[in-house]
């Protein structure tokens, strides 16, 4: 291979190179550009669902106090001095971690607008741990 041929082919690679880089330069100017697109589609969704939900926007804000007829659930352990069938064990008597998550869950299902726990105001993705008995 002669010099002529080398220079030639590196200037060929340079030129490929170059052209390379260019293209992906505009994939990524492409790619930049639908992702911002998605994102403005998103925020249109979100703002839509927010303002055809004002009650639930007060509770996604944790903002804005709720008015209208209510219900306060009390879970508690058995008393200590509980006299236990045979059939049924000392865990059956105490609460949960899944005793707590079946009511949230049932009261969020049946349609509650909002919700506070020892009167924090929480929503539905808001995690309630159950440690240790009551």
């Amino acid at each position: 291979m002669s010099a002529s041929n080398a220079r030639e082919q590196g200037s060929l690679a340079e030129t490929n190179l170059a052209g390379l880089v260019a293209q992906q330069q505009d994939a990524v100017v492409e790619l930049e550009e639908s992702v911002d697109g998605l994102r403005r589609q998103q925020d249109d969704l979100v703002a839509s669902q927010i303002s055809a939900a004002p009650a639930q926007s007060a509770i996604l804000a944790l903002r804005g106090e709720m008015v209208g007829p209510g219900l306060t659930v009390m879970l508690d352990d058995a008393p200590a001095d509980f006299q236990l069938e045979d059939s049924i064990s000392v865990n059956d008597a105490i609460v949960h971690q899944q005793d707590v998550d079946a009511v949230m869950n049932a009261l969020w299902l049946g349609g509650a607008e909002a919700m506070s726990v020892q009167g924090i105001r929480i929503t539905a993705s808001t995690p309630v741990r159950c440690v240790g008995n009551v």
